[in-house]
């Protein structure tokens, strides 16, 4: 039984012996961390004793079943048979070591065809980051404070990168771990909730090593920053409604709630004050005598404020009524009505003059007819009003109310009257068959004075305005006139169909008609198909301008229509008048002008109508109201529009008063 146990003991240590003899060498790893991250280095030391040092030395990478070689060299090389050595190294975690290499990972030692291999550990890429602001909800143009705390997840304070996008739009360095930076809100920035992305990072050169997406969000509020006002009209007429929206509008001219202040002033500086929520509109009504001028809109929330203008237009306005055999013509309107009415009177149609009725006047005229019942219709261009009323008298009339005519009511003191200017007028006579007509001489040689002041001299005005002559102006120009004077002119429209198509022989006797207003020292423009002419006092050195332009226009229109009648391609044309104000003045012999309100534009709409006629505005007809035969056409706008039929020769009535006086004086 002893020599059985024996032999066991002595065939084990043999056995034992046999396998020491095999071994190539003792390799020894020291301990690592349990994790890294990218960029880090991992330490080791490797205690090796070689029994064989055929073969390769490797140190290998493994992670998640890919590898990187880290080192590798000859054994023989490096180590002594049987001789141990301690080999001290270390791995850069970084891609040009380990490319991409992460996660669970270990390290293996060879030599030869022996090996060891690390316990796992993890590389990791990952960064834990907290960030915040120093509050929720933000103001536009606000500071915003934005706090972060960084490290690596393996405990390691970040030396890295913040970067963010969307409203906040920064990148910044991070120092150990922290990062506190103050950034500013947009001014225009719209309210809502807005999400902010952020990317913290460290790299290694141009490689990013770890990283960590994060958000955060923050909030813009709604700051009422200007009030838009919107007028329904800005030209208003008395009867209209002006409808006023007003929107509160915040930093990225967004509607946004508010009640806001509104104030109405009038041109006398009443007010009417109202306060209407933003995004609502207030309807106000302008009756017939609302107080004409420029009306004011004023708006305001906490201290922003806006305003608007609007202008009420001139209206006077009449209505009419019958009381017996009185007819009332009252003025509703809101400035002086100076204008005709007709009134009809069974068939015969009267005309009255109603000169100068202020707004809220009224004026009452008698009707007479022969007994009996009439139906009555009286009216103007804007208003007609009929009844029917009991009449009495030896023939139709109108009267000042006052129950008869002044003459019939006051017989004895108009006879008395004549009586006395038949005895003054031939007391004149008696004198003047005395006298060699000094009286009429002196008229006569102020007459001739004054033709001779037209070139060099001073003409004066009952204004105390003057204009000084100067050398012969034949064309005007439109211009932006900043030195200049406020002149009320006259202007003809000629507007001529298809005129650059015209032959040419056409269009120069159409030239010679227009150049004859340089006789009544007309100016001419060219202005696209117009052929504009101007009669203003700086030329003509006269104010009262409206007799001449319409001779000079009724010459054109008939001398146009005689052309019109002579040439194969008829012509077709209308020739418009208007007046009012421009600012002007003379310069390089040409008078330029900058108009004051419609004066051209109107004067150009008006022979738009063609036809071959001459048509003038109601302000220009209301200038001339003896000299002009006209009859109603249409309406522009609300501007009435009449054709001239003729035109009364105004100098030739003058130049027969002259020559009546030359023979007197003679």
């Amino acid at each position: 039984m002893e020599k059985k146990r024996l032999f066991f003991i002595v065939f084990g240590f043999f056995i034992l012996c046999s396998l020491f003899g095999f071994a190539n060498a003792e390799i020894q790893l020291s301990e690592i961390k349990d994790l890294y991250n990218l960029g880090d280095r991992v330490y080791l030391d490797i205690t090796i004793i070689p029994q064989n040092i055929e073969g390769k030395f490797d140190i290998n990478l493994f992670c998640d079943g890919k590898s990187v070689n880290l080192e590798r060299m000859s054994a023989e090389a490096r180590f002594v048979l049987s001789e141990k050595v301690v080999y001290s190294t270390f791995i850069r975690l970084t891609p040009d070591y380990i490319g991409s290499l992460k996660g669970n990972c270990n390290i293996q030692v060879s030599l030869g065809t022996d090996s060891i291999s690390s316990r796992n550990f993890i590389i990791s890429d990952k960064i834990l980051a907290s960030t915040g602001f120093d509050k929720v909800i933000y103001n536009p143009g606000d500071l915003v404070i934005v706090t972060l705390e960084a490290k690596k997840e393996n405990g390691d304070k970040l030396n890295g990168f913040f970067k963010s996008s969307g409203i906040l739009n920064v990148e910044k360095p991070i120092a150990d771990g922290k990062l506190l930076e103050k950034l500013t809100l947009p001014q225009n920035l719209a309210s809502g909730d807005y999400k902010i992305d952020m990317f913290i990072y460290d790299k290694l050169r141009s490689n990013i090593l770890n990283s960590v997406n994060a958000s955060a969000y923050l909030s813009v509020s709604s700051v009422p920053k200007s009030i838009k006002i919107a007028l329904s009209k800005t030209d208003l007429k008395p009867g209209d409604n002006q409808t006023i929206a007003l929107d509160l509008v915040d930093q990225a001219d967004k509607k946004t709630s508010g009640a806001i202040n509104l104030k109405l002033i009038s041109p006398d500086k009443k007010e009417i004050t109202k306060t209407i929520q933003s995004g609502e509109s207030i309807i106000f009504n302008f009756p017939d005598n609302a107080l004409y001028g420029i009306w004011q809109v004023k708006a305001s929330f906490s201290d922003i404020k806006e305003k608007a203008n609007f202008n009420v237009k001139k209206l006077g306005k009449l209505i009419f009524e019958f009381a017996g055999n009185v007819l009332i013509v009252k003025n509703t309107g809101n400035s002086v009505y100076d204008n005709h009415i007709n009134v009809t009177i069974g068939s015969e149609v009267r005309e009255i003059y109603i000169k100068n009725l202020d707004a809220g006047e009224e004026r009452k005229f008698s009707l007479e007819a022969p007994n009996g019942e009439y139906i009555v219709k009286v009216g103007d261009e804007n208003n007609n009003f009929e009844g029917a009323m009991l009449l009495t008298g030896a023939a139709i009339g109108i009267n000042n109310f006052n129950g008869s005519s002044l003459f019939n009511k006051y017989p004895f003191v108009w006879t008395f009257l004549i009586i006395i200017l038949l005895l003054f007028a031939g007391t004149f006579v008696l004198r003047l068959k005395k006298t060699p007509f000094k009286l009429i001489g002196s008229m006569i040689e102020r007459k001739k004075r004054h033709k001779k002041s037209s070139f060099g001299s001073t003409i004066q005005v009952n204004d105390n305005f003057s204009l000084k002559t100067s050398r012969k102006v034949t064309e005007a120009e439109h211009s932006l006139v900043l030195n200049g004077s406020k002149q009320s002119s006259s202007v003809i429209s000629l507007k001529i169909d298809k005129f650059n198509t015209l032959d040419n022989n056409t269009k120069n006797e159409i030239k010679n008609i227009i150049s004859l207003s340089e006789s009544r020292k007309g100016a001419i423009e060219k202005s696209g198909d117009y052929f504009l002419i101007f009669f203003n006092p700086l030329v003509t050195k006269s104010f009262s301008n409206e007799g001449d332009a319409s001779e000079i226009a009724f010459d054109i229109y008939k001398r146009l229509s005689d052309l019109s009648r002579k040439i194969s391609n008829k012509l077709n044309f209308g020739i418009g008048l208007n007046n009012g104000d421009v600012i002007s003045n003379i310069e390089s012999g040409r008078l330029k002008y900058t108009s004051i309100g419609n004066i051209v534009l109107l004067a150009k709409k008006i022979s738009d109508l063609g036809g071959n006629k001459l048509y003038a505005s109601e302000d220009f007809r209301k200038k001339l109201l003896k000299d002009l035969r006209v009859e109603k056409v249409s309406l522009i706008g609300n501007i009435q529009v009449y054709s001239i039929l003729h035109v009364a020769n105004r100098q030739a009535n003058a130049d027969k008063l002259e020559d009546l006086l030359k023979r007197m004086h003679n």
